[in-house]
């Protein structure tokens, strides 16, 4: 379908006008720019302001109206009468208040959009952190870190969670959330409390002396008996540690990789918190029981066969 011309029409002026505006910000600041290391190497105002060239026509008429009057002996708070065609500009207004041995500082300010509203003199000096014109490489890196704050992975919402890049399943639909407040996270909290009350490996594993009756009961000696007892609380306990790893996995996943990368960071130290300590007990008990029984020896040189 063709395009409507009136619209190919203001979107060429549009981006006409945005292509100006960029050069009047760049002539600004470089200007501002050089005047300011003139300043800062000892050259007077007068020929700091004289000896840069203002590439943006506007602003060469304002400095050469302040040169005149620089010239004259006026300060920047009294060429408020001077002829700017219009209101006084607002760079001049910006200067003045850095008068009495502080002009370089003024000056260098302007230097870094000085000029502008607030607002947007944060946006530019976060955007534009260098004195010449950026190639499109100089900003991949601020892409690259703003794509890290907004959900550019794929993903879709579930009955039950979230599903990230087809593969990664997460229990947290706030994509945002970076840590476990608020309702939906302090719900993912409480289920991993009370699941880790319910985790515990030994809980119900039978009684040590029942366990060794049975074993007699079969013909085993009490060296296999104790090995096989010490080997099932090692189990249970690996197997138990793997579920509590994957349940806190599930609350990691976010389209949005800075609250991701968090989230993995949290339950990674959640994980060394609630991990099960028998683990070095566990295995020198293991290696001390199983050493002195005849069935693991045996087993043992199965397995390697």
């Amino acid at each position: 379908m063709p395009m409507n011309p009136l619209r190919n029409i203001r979107i060429k002026t549009l981006l006409a006008s945005l292509r100006s505006k960029t050069n009047e910000l760049w002539s600004r600041k470089n200007t501002f720019l050089l005047i300011s290391t003139s300043l800062e190497v000892g050259v007077p105002i007068v020929n700091s302001f004289e000896s840069v060239p203002a590439f943006y026509e506007p602003l060469s008429s304002e400095i050469e109206a302040v040169c005149a009057a620089l010239s004259k002996g006026l300060l920047f708070s009294e060429m408020t009468s001077q002829d700017f065609n219009g209101p006084i500009p607002s760079w001049i207004r910006l200067v003045s208040k850095y008068e009495n041995g502080k002009i370089t500082k003024g000056i260098k300010r302007l230097s870094r959009f000085g000029d502008k509203p607030l607002p947007l003199r944060i946006i530019l000096n976060w955007i534009f952190w260098r004195s010449e014109p950026e190639r499109f490489s100089s900003w991949l890196q601020v892409v690259l870190i703003g794509l890290l704050f907004v959900p550019v992975l794929p993903w879709q919402r579930t009955k039950d969670g979230i599903v990230v890049l087809g593969i990664f399943k997460g229990d947290v639909q706030n994509i945002y959330s970076m840590g476990l407040s608020g309702s939906e996270n302090g719900a993912y909290l409480n289920n991993l409390n009370t699941y880790l009350d319910g985790a515990d490996p030994v809980k119900n594993i039978v009684d040590r002396k029942q366990f060794t009756s049975i074993g007699r009961s079969y013909g085993y000696s009490d060296d296999d008996i104790q090995c096989a007892f010490t080997k099932e609380i090692y189990l249970r306990v690996i197997e138990s540690d793997n579920k509590i790893n994957q349940f806190l996995d599930r609350g990691s996943p976010s389209p949005v990789p800075i609250v991701w990368m968090y989230r993995v960071a949290s339950n990674q130290i959640l994980k060394a918190l609630v991990s099960q300590p028998e683990y070095s007990n566990l295995i020198k008990r293991f290696e001390f029981h199983c050493a002195k029984s005849p069935l693991n020896r045996a087993l043992n040189k199965s397995s390697k066969k």
